[in-house]
């Protein structure tokens, strides 16, 4: 008699799966529903998993997109003009450095083969890419590009609840695509928040992205190692105001950092050093930002200055005036 088959265990293959005790590659719709012509479903996760909370940051900013049911079926015939785009453009744009540029080039368009919901967030970046740059076709391309982050969101936020060795860098190109995404929408018509607002969701889904840390060494160990080449922080001494000294100080501390890191980097300078400092900076300063206290405020309009070394980047060119105009009139 041969040997029972074996499946492999998941937490968030599709229900069909766990009905049939089969192996659930966790794309939607997974490729066994996809050749058996079966619905795919995937169960509700319970909001009491571990870092629930900060699973939730990571998509609130595109809650109403989730609103918005996209119907999948409609994607396909947009799906080779934007490739193409991405791959001949904007993924060159995302990086000064050669070899970064290639990751997002080569790499990530050969992980999201078997992972669909990176594909779409790919594709979700070329379409804005040219809803920015050409300015007649921004209305069009915007909701092609909202229409691809929805379908993407969707798999991601399943698959946040219970990240894997497996799954991590997928799921950590996926947020650099969101972070893109979400610092570029600010300077939209579509965009229903104002500067300040949405860089403070923007804050938050920078640090919701954090539930990965625990699975960062196998990042360092895999395809996007460049990712993630310098994440350690320090701090100097500087006098803001006695009741919050050590929250003022630690942000702006963080900030003579980062800043320290750019000169240094010199021409090599990366984007992704703009979003280390909404990583690092403590949660009173962030309360703080979002209840608009006068001296965070302060604080935040220095990382306006350090965007603003940024605007060479097509998704950051017009935030770093939006948003200081915003704080002005606070």
């Amino acid at each position: 008699m041969p040997p029972r088959r074996t499946h492999g265990k998941s937490r968030t293959g599709c229900v069909q799966r766990k009905e049939r005790r089969v192996k659930c590659d966790e794309s939607v719709p997974c490729l066994n529903c996809e050749r058996r012509g079966l619905p795919c479903r995937y169960a509700v996760q319970n909001g009491k998993t571990p870092g629930a909370s900060s699973r939730k940051e990571s998509v609130g900013l595109f809650c109403h997109l989730l609103a918005n049911a996209a119907d999948p079926s409609h994607w396909t015939a947009q799906g080779p003009e934007l490739m193409h785009r991405y791959c001949m453009r904007t993924s060159k744009t995302l990086s000064r450095r050669n070899e970064v540029q290639k990751v997002w080039q080569d790499t990530i368009p050969k992980i999201s083969f078997s992972n669909k919901y990176l594909m779409h967030g790919i594709l979700a970046s070329s379409a804005l890419h040219i809803a920015l740059e050409i300015p007649d076709k921004c209305s069009s391309y915007f909701t092609r590009s909202s229409f691809h982050l929805t379908l993407g969101l969707r798999t991601f936020q399943t698959l946040l609840q219970w990240p894997t060795p497996e799954n991590c860098c997928p799921l950590l190109a996926f947020s650099g695509v969101m972070i893109i995404y979400a610092y570029a929408t600010p300077v939209t018509d579509d965009n229903t928040l104002g500067p300040l607002e949405n860089i403070i969701e923007v804050f938050k889904l920078c640090r919701g992205i954090l539930v990965l840390e625990p699975f960062m060494h196998f990042v360092r160990d895999g395809p996007l190692r460049l990712f993630i080449h310098c994440l350690k922080h320090f701090f100097a001494p500087e006098d803001i105001d006695s009741s919050q000294y050590d929250v003022y100080n630690h942000g702006l501390s963080e900030l003579e950092t980062s800043l320290s890191r750019m000169r240094n980097a010199g021409l090599a300078l990366e984007c992704g050093m703009a979003f280390l400092w909404p990583i690092s900076v403590r949660d009173d300063l962030f309360h703080s930002i979002q209840r608009k206290c006068p001296y965070a405020l302060v604080v935040l309009a220095y990382y306006c200055a350090q965007l603003h070394l940024f605007r060479d980047f097509w998704f950051l060119r017009r935030l770093p005036q939006a948003l200081l105009e915003s704080i002005s009139v606070c």
